[in-house]
């Protein structure tokens, strides 16, 4: 990649896994949902600590969260950018008999009222550029009451080593079936852009569903952090961190040794 490229990138061109794109139907996959409960539950967790009883998912996906919390009585409205995830969100909340709402929306430009809490779960801000990252930020701003607080998790640059990156490489490639019996191989393998704080994974994919086999490439770049970057970006679009601190990406739960960086931000 050119000098000029880097300067140019937009959060198009960072690219999206295959899953969000082409084969929405294919996200919830019974590994994927092996880990939500845990998840779900550490976020629940920080919510209930800072009082939150209103929130706001701007990257709810298919509804992990947002079902979740609406269970939990809290009041919950799931935005995402992707039609096909939000359809099966939408699904999945009838089915659960849950009364929720989940409008498309960009986090950069969407504006839905006020709440305690903005949430972007599972390294979804770091779908977008630097420039784009704090467009999104005051835009959370913009959706949050009078010390609201922000909470997401992104991967860390500072813990990407080289082991890592094998070790990450290697644990997602694997063999997942889906609820409809495909079966989806993958073969990843990951590398990093330190200078700009690039992670990049290129991923083939073999997926095999009623004897028709189909191999797919797919390129994905995220944008990642040091834990000092965010909380400068942050400093600066209207946020002071109150929390921050390394957990397990699969598990959301504290480990010093993992790679994932959990930030909760209150809004000034």
């Amino acid at each position: 990649m050119n000098e000029k490229s880097k300067e140019n990138m937009n959060s198009e061109e960072l690219g999206l896994p295959l899953f969000y794109q082409q084969y929405p139907e294919y996200f919830d996959t019974p590994s994927n949902i092996y880990y939500i409960n845990e998840i779900n539950a550490a976020v629940e967790k920080l919510l209930n600590k800072y009082g939150v009883k209103t929130v706001l998912d701007m990257a709810c996906g298919t509804g992990a969260q947002v079902l979740y919390l609406a269970k939990l009585g809290y009041k919950v409205i799931g935005s995402d950018f992707s039609p096909g995830l939000l359809k099966i969100a939408i699904e999945k909340a009838s089915k659960q008999n849950i009364t929720t709402q989940f409008i498309d929306g960009d986090m950069r430009k969407l504006q839905v009222g006020t709440f305690d809490a903005v949430i972007t779960i599972d390294n979804a801000i770091g779908h977008l550029v630097k420039n784009d990252f704090e467009l999104a930020i005051r835009n959370i701003h913009k959706n949050l009451k009078d010390d609201g607080i922000y909470i997401f998790d992104i991967l860390n640059l500072e813990a990407m080593t080289d082991e890592v990156m094998k070790a990450d490489s290697e644990r997602m490639t694997d063999k997942r079936v889906t609820t409809d019996g495909t079966i989806i191989y993958n073969v990843r393998h990951s590398t990093i852009d330190r200078d700009n704080g690039y992670l990049i994974s290129e991923n083939n994919f073999t997926i095999q569903k009623d004897g028709k086999q189909e191999k797919i490439k797919n390129k994905c770049t995220l944008q990642i952090y040091t834990m000092d970057e965010l909380k400068n970006i942050l400093s600066k679009n209207g946020f002071e961190t109150i929390e921050q601190y390394r957990m397990d990406a699969y598990t959301f739960k504290k480990d010093n040794s993992s790679y994932s960086i959990m930030t909760i931000a209150k809004k000034q």
